[in-house]
């Protein structure tokens, strides 16, 4: 399959790390997404527990309002630069992946 990446959509991630059946969807998805050699990605992670949780099953990248609001493309840039040249108090690209 052309498929490079496989999300897990926010309505699970939104349940971590408190439900069973939400961290079983999430452990089935990341077996899969590693079965087939392909990213994980989470979406719509708002709390540290929610990151904790997708980390500890494999999770590759992390996306949501935790790491950073929604932005208009030009501040977008500026984040994203400020982030790859280590300013003061910017958390690095590469930390930002679990």
């Amino acid at each position: 399959l052309p498929v490079q990446r496989l999300k897990l959509d926010r309505s699970i991630t939104a349940r971590l790390p408190d439900d069973p059946k939400a961290a079983a969807v999430l452990r089935a998805t990341t077996n899969l997404a590693a079965a087939m050699g392909i990213t994980m990605v989470g979406e719509g992670v708002e709390t540290e527990a929610q990151a904790a949780a997708l980390r500890a099953a494999g999770c590759q990248i992390l996306q949501g309002w935790m790491i950073a609001r929604s932005m208009p493309p030009a501040q977008l840039l500026e984040f994203a630069q400020s982030h790859a040249a280590g300013k003061a108090g910017a958390v690095p690209l590469r930390q930002l992946r679990a």
